[in-house]
């Protein structure tokens, strides 16, 4: 026999200690023999002090330097503010201490689906974001680094305890360090660290009363917004919009998004990403229902009916923040009818975004993702076009395919996705713009070969968006655990169940968009021929006196959808709650009392009609006497007369 040795090859390996619901020592266990054989080094955190120092270096060179994407100069004002050591030492020891009791915090009961704790990734993330909001004050330092906060630690927490506790304790180091900061400035506070709070814990837009509209505002607004689309002045729409979030209702958005112009969209993604912005929430809300509206119009009829509420807002914009970076994928954790495939619709829409998605059949597996793989990754890589790849879990039937998608997300490329020679003649081939794939790495100074080139531009410029439902506890584990890519390259968003003031607005905006389209209905309606409304029809009255209390509506809706939920061993918390079922739900109930409604309407009219014929038959007969009277007047006179004229006769008779 004859051996096969392998020589001058050194493996180094790192492995993970065990997260979240795991209790090995790793994602997987380790066998002895093999350990056995290897030289082992266990490496920990540093302390605590080490790690404030670090973060503090770190965030002093972000705050000072001048922005990647070139689009503003360097922020003078911040670095001559004489106290940018004890702003960037607060910001640090804030982050620090909060790594440090999340990582205290998550537990088996914390964590269910085997997420992990936060790790200093996170904070570097965390510190690296800051470069893309504006910095020119202290506000919006402190600002931008409360909305980092939310979007990277707080958004992929599990379940509203979790994320209760994050707000807890986020609270109580802002308060801490405002205190301390008092006592240090003889009673000043420090400057934008409430903002900061709002935006982290989730408060800037408090309730959806600032949402809520009628439809006369709806149409004013619509005006404004017309006559605002001409101005192009980017500096004087974020001064306007940061006039509106004075008191901290607003989001951050990224310029091409706010500026909605197609070069906007069609040039290049900078290194960090495209610059954020504030935008205030009202003209937020008009920009998605405008987009909805025009989705509507072209390729998704159903996004009409969307109903925009707050927690629809926040996920476009925590979408809005990952697509606007390479390489910046979503992993979406949620139940059915939170609205995220709409939101990836609607994103990809005002962003130009390619949207591909799975041509799912009978007997899908392997080789038929590969080949939508290959649609997917073509743009992306070729013609650095930015390409949304959006899969949902139903269409995971085989294994194989997190797998593929688990080496495309680390790599940038799959095996058995391209060879060499397929690459290597699309390298040869001319694009849109008149470049070869190799004439482009030339000019970037790429040094590896065209397959390594071509995996470095999918791996930027193709998005990956993934849905996983929450409901199955058993294959949402399995997946996480066995694809650590999903949550190491992916910004996790979990999405379980709307918060309780959406909740409790959902059926008012839904019994107001009802019956304005029954006011509207019944104006098209014709008229009778003695002007009265015709047959179903109803003035605005009658429907206002008709539907039942809004607030009563939406009261019960909760109450009966709360009491559906049960718990079990086998879920992530909802056996059969969830948003679309609450939809359902204040939909049907609004059905049926609509239905109802037009019986009792048309009872009503029925009874409106009789009595209508009883009044036009007793003024006819009112009238008759009337008539019958003056006749009769007429007929004595007559008659009267009649007399005379014969006694006139008798006499002159007798006479003769």
């Amino acid at each position: 026999m004859e051996f096969i040795g392998v020589e001058g090859i050194q493996l180094v390996c790192t492995l993970t200690p065990g997260t979240g619901a795991s209790g090995s020592p790793g994602r997987h266990p380790l066998c002895a023999r093999f350990t056995s054989s290897l030289r082992l080094a266990v490496l920990g955190y540093p302390d605590t002090d080490q790690l404030v120092s670090i973060y503090a270096c770190l965030l002093t060179g972000v705050l000072t330097a001048s922005s990647v994407t070139q689009e503003s100069p360097v922020d003078q004002r911040l670095r001559n503010l004489p106290k940018t050591d004890v702003l960037v030492h607060q910001m640090a020891t804030i982050m620090v201490h909060v790594w440090a009791e999340l990582n205290q915090s998550v537990g088996r009961a914390d964590d269910p689906a085997g997420i992990g704790p936060v790790s200093l990734r996170s904070l570097t993330a965390w510190v690296s974001g800051l470069l893309r909001y504006p910095k020119d004050k202290t506000d919006a330092v402190w600002s931008a680094f409360g909305y980092e906060a939310r979007r990277l630690l707080r958004d992929p927490l599990p379940g509203p305890e979790a994320k209760q506790r994050f707000d807890a304790c986020l609270t109580r180091l802002l308060g801490n360090f405002s205190i301390a900061a008092m006592s240090a400035s003889s009673g000043a506070p420090v400057q934008g660290s409430e903002t900061a709070l709002r935006l982290a814990v989730g408060e800037p837009w408090q309730t959806d009363a600032s949402l809520v509209k009628v439809e006369d505002e709806e149409e004013e607004e619509g005006v404004e917004a017309k006559e605002e689309e001409g101005q192009n002045e980017l500096a004087g729409i974020e001064e306007m919009s940061r006039r509106e979030g004075e008191a901290g209702d607003f989001w951050f958005l990224t310029r091409g998004l706010r500026e909605a112009s197609a070069s906007a969209a069609s040039s290049p993604m900078p290194l960090r990403g495209r610059q954020l912005a504030p935008m205030a929430s009202r003209r937020f809300r008009q920009l998605v229902q405008r987009g909805l509206a025009h989705l509507a119009r072209e390729s998704t009829p159903r996004a009409g009916g969307i109903v925009v509420h707050v927690d629809l807002l926040d996920l476009v914009a925590c979408i809005d923040r990952a697509l606007s970076r390479p390489a910046g994928c979503l992993l979406l954790i949620g139940r059915a009818g939170f609205g995220r495939r709409i939101c990836l619709r609607l994103m990809a829409h005002l962003h130009q975004i390619e949207l591909v998605r799975l041509r799912v059949g009978r007997q899908y597996g392997q080789r038929h993702f590969l080949t939508d793989l290959r649609a997917a990754c073509q743009p992306a890589g070729l013609e650095c076009r930015e390409t949304l790849l959006v899969l949902e879990e139903h269409q995971l039937n085989d294994a194989s395919i997190l797998g593929l998608l688990n080496s495309l997300l680390v790599s940038g490329e799959a095996p058995g996705l391209f060879t060499p020679d397929e690459v290597e003649v699309m390298a040869a081939t001319s694009n849109a713009s008149g470049v070869s794939l190799k004439e482009a790495a030339a000019e970037a100074g790429f040094r590896g070969s065209s397959m390594s080139f071509f995996a470095s531009r999918v791996r930027a410029h193709l998005h990956v968006a993934l849905l996983l439902d929450v409901d199955n506890r058993a294959q949402l584990v399995a997946c996480l655990q066995a694809n650590p890519a999903l949550t190491k390259c992916c910004e996790v968003v979990w999405l379980a169940e709307w918060s309780r003031n959406v909740m409790l607005q959902l059926p008012r905006d839904l019994a107001s968009r009802q019956r304005r389209a029954s006011v509207s209905l019944s104006r098209r309606t014709p008229r009778d021929k003695s002007g009265r409304p015709g047959k179903g029809r109803r003035t605005s009255e009658e429907v206002g006196r008709c539907g039942i209390s809004t607030d009563l509506l939406a009261q019960a809706c909760l109450a009966v959808h709360t009491s559906s939920i049960t718990a079990s061993p086998h879920t992530l918390g909802v056996t059969s709650a969830s948003p679309r079922r609450y939809v359902a739900l204040i939909e049907t109930q609004l059905r049926l009392e609509s239905k109802h409604r037009e019986q009792l309407l048309g009872q009503a009219n029925r009874l409106r009609a009789g009595l209508v014929r009883i009044d036009e038959t007793r003024q006819r007969v009112d009238q008759l006497k009337r008539e019958a009277s003056e006749q009769g007047v007429q007929l004595a006179e007559k008659q009267s007369a009649a007399d005379r004229a014969l006694e006139d006769i008798s006499l002159a008779m007798r006479v003769q």
